[in-house]
């Protein structure tokens, strides 16, 4: 499977800071909590990763639903359901769901909202860049180890929504994600984040809880 590095951290209960920019601690909060409280937000994507050592590059387009600790992921080489407890992972080349109960890693490995909670927590906040249109926010770790070395966001400072995510890890790989466009208040349902079998019936099931 490739690097799905992606989203959107918003679903951590306690709101750690790490030293930094308070003024960058206060953006990105107000960008996470508008994930945490909203009644359902739906947004495509392009993915693009560059691996500096083999000079290649990958990119695909693909759709969020996000809701509170809740998201669906669709990729062309994954769907995934999460329900706040249990994960549902389609792979279409394999035709197989595997269902697993993931940690908190498992989830950011996957979901691109997820990232914009490492402000909360191991990461120092620095304010790169601030104007009336948009305000770009470097994250850097406490830990030299940790996998992502150097984290870009940048918001749309009239909605406090993500533009781009863009990430820098220890294997010389850049990703970056862009959001075409985000939408609020999109009234979904607990359903949406959860698997139907019948949908794929021919697919094998593999239960890994």
């Amino acid at each position: 499977m490739r690097y799905l590095y992606i989203f959107f951290l918003i679903l951590l209960p306690s709101v750690v800071f790490s030293q930094g920019s308070q003024k960058a601690n206060n953006y990105l909060e107000k960008s996470a909590a508008i994930f945490e409280n909203n009644s359902g937000i739906t947004t495509n994507f392009t993915y693009l990763e560059k691996d500096a050592k083999s000079k290649t590059n990958y990119t695909f387009n693909g759709e969020l639903k996000n809701k509170g600790n809740k998201f669906y992921l669709s990729s062309p080489d994954l769907k995934s359901w999460f329900n706040g407890k249990t994960m549902w992972s389609l792979m279409p080349a394999t035709e197989e769901i595997n269902i697993s109960e993931p940690s908190s890693e498992e989830i950011e490995s996957i979901n691109p909202l997820s990232l914009l909670r490492l402000y909360k927590n191991g990461y120092k906040s620095h304010l790169k860049k601030d104007n009336s249109d948009q305000s770009e926010i470097t994250l850097i770790p406490d830990n030299k180890d940790a996998q992502w070395q150097e984290l870009s966001v940048i918001l749309n400072k009239s909605t406090n929504l993500p533009i781009k995510i863009e990430l820098k890890d220890k294997k010389d790989k850049t990703i970056v994600i862009s959001f075409k466009e985000i939408k609020q208040s999109a009234n979904l349902k607990d359903s949406d984040f959860e698997f139907n079998k019948s949908d794929y019936p021919e697919f094998e099931i593999i239960d890994l809880r």
